[in-house]
């Protein structure tokens, strides 16, 4: 896949409360309704292994199409909804697809 933007964004957790946050994402749905937004074409989100700060990744057709989901009461919602569980403020930062490759989960790398 080529072209489109990737955007990058990080999320820091309080300490002692990753299990909750990522209850609350999950029930709040965040991934579902940002895939409902024009230009969306795929996000997930990233627990840390270690560390608390969480990261989403989303893949959109345009930046003008990620500033609208950024900018819609949806998202500003859920924002408000995640307040008690951070850790500081999310921080962004967006990327232009210059090449990409992928390979269904499963399927092993012929030798």
């Amino acid at each position: 896949m080529t072209g489109g933007i990737r955007a990058i964004a990080q999320l820091p957790v309080r300490p002692g409360h990753e299990d909750e946050f990522a209850e609350r994402f999950s029930a709040a749905g965040v991934l579902e309704k940002a895939i409902e937004t024009a230009g969306m074409r795929e996000a997930v989100l990233l627990r840390p292994q270690e560390g608390s700060t969480f990261v989403v990744v989303s893949t959109w057709d345009s930046p003008e199409a990620y500033a609208a989901w950024g900018q819609s009461s949806v998202a500003e919602r859920l924002r408000t909804t995640f307040e008690s569980l951070m850790a500081g403020e999310a921080t962004t930062a967006t990327y232009v697809v210059s090449d990409a490759v992928a390979k269904p989960i499963g399927v092993k790398a012929s030798t």
